[in-house]
């Protein structure tokens, strides 16, 4: 058996050394050609500058790849279609690129050429490739354009994931405290690591009060967060709470826009939470209808039938909530408003079947039918049950169990 073995392999060999000899040039070019590859290969690396830029410039194209159609919007939202929102998040998230216009270097010449003012669009991925080839090439600008870009505005990111996912992490990564030359490369220190929150909050209020909006929305986030968490806020942030809420605000950043008239209903929701804290738990629902109409408009949002115009509105009116005084005919036509909408709030179903329960109307029934089949929920089938229905809506919505002692809910 053993000998057997020996021979066939005798044979292969034979065989190979035969065939070898017959077809040696593809033979040479096969045994060359894994060579060459490395070759190809060691060239390439060494043309970028290294490991890391070849394996930086293949994550950036195979983005751009598979996102041609955002490259002109570093902001995610489109055009002009969020009206005065649209041209905030545009400025936010471009605002690090006008701390190096005094440079004299051709990829700030190209920005400028790139953005799109009037239509709120930048070219992205255009001058990112070559602000990348400049980086690799060693100029400390172009790093530092790198390290200034936002995360949270720019694509580069995988969201939902680890920060370590952000393509040009290596250099908002690599910021020294002693090279921090513009409000941006110091916003990206104080979330790039694990800072401590003092020395967190420290280093984005610096950057806030130079004018940097997005550290604004972050020391606001902070504060948020912390007010979630202990219910209360140090009054000596009170003072700078107010002052950025206000300016990002009238500067038409949609999440802050919002938030004002919801602090001044006494909501905790989203960010709305310090303003009310710090104005000192002051309500003011007149004025928040007049805000709620004020971020329809800055929006240019077209919809009648949208919760901020009449939704809310209807209920101050219809429950005579603070300084509103109380309006049903005006409430009923509010609600009315929303029930054309293609998904009517739940809350004016609930309180268009309050109306009817308290006119004897059968049809009371119908809007709590249309609630359960919405929310898919039971036991809601009488008055009782719907008056707990409003009571835990409004608990949830106002988030604010100050407000649930003295509002009337049944109307």
């Amino acid at each position: 058996m053993v000998s057997l073995k020996k021979i066939n392999l005798k044979k292969i060999k034979n065989y190979y050394l035969n065939s070898r000899k017959k077809f040696k040039h593809i033979f040479y070019t096969l045994e060359t050609l894994p060579i060459l590859i490395l070759i190809i290969f060691a060239v390439t690396v060494i043309s970028f500058g290294g490991f890391k830029n070849l394996e930086e410039k293949i994550k950036f194209e195979y983005f751009v790849f598979n996102n041609q159609e955002i490259c002109n919007n570093p902001s995610g939202f489109t055009s002009k279609d969020f009206g005065n929102y649209s041209k905030y998040f545009f400025k936010s998230s471009s605002q690090y690129l006008d701390y190096f216009k005094d440079e004299k270097i051709k990829i700030i010449e190209l920005a400028n050429s790139v953005k799109d003012n009037f239509n709120f669009n930048f070219n992205h991925c255009y001058f990112n490739r070559e602000v990348l080839k400049e980086a690799h090439k060693g100029n400390q600008v172009a790093k530092d354009i790198l390290s200034s870009m936002p995360h949270t505005y720019t694509p580069y990111i995988n969201y939902g994931t680890d920060e370590e996912d952000f393509i040009f992490n290596r250099y908002s990564s690599s910021i020294k405290k002693g090279e921090l030359s513009n409000p941006a490369l110091k916003h990206n220190y104080a979330l790039s690591g694990k800072r401590e929150r003092p020395e967190r909050k420290k280093l984005l209020k610096e950057s806030a009060e130079e004018g940097y909006l997005l550290a604004m929305e972050d020391f606001l986030m902070d504060a948020n967060d912390d007010y979630k968490k202990n219910k209360e806020i140090n009054k000596s942030e009170c003072l700078t709470i107010l002052k950025y809420s206000k300016h990002l605000a009238d500067q038409n950043s949609i999440m802050h826009k919002i938030a004002v008239p919801h602090a001044l209903m006494g909501r905790h929701s989203f960010l709305a939470g310090p303003i009310y804290y710090c104005s000192g738990k002051k309500t003011d629902f007149l004025k928040a209808i007049f805000e709620y109409d004020n971020f329809v408009q800055s929006g240019e949002i077209k919809r009648p039938n949208n919760n901020f115009q009449n939704t809310y509105p209807a209920l101050m009116y219809y429950n005579g909530w603070g300084n509103v005084k109380k309006d049903k005919e005006i409430a009923l036509k509010l609600f009315r408003k929303n029930l054309n909408s293609k998904y009517p709030n739940d809350i004016v179903l609930a309180y268009l079947a309050l109306e009817n329960f308290n006119n004897n109307d059968e049809k009371a029934l119908e809007y709590l039918d249309k609630i359960q089949n919405k929310l898919n929920i039971e036991n809601l089938s009488d008055l009782k049950s719907l008056k707990k229905f409003i009571y835990a809506w409004m608990k949830n919505w106002f988030e604010n169990e100050d407000m649930l002692k003295s509002l009337n809910f049944y109307g």
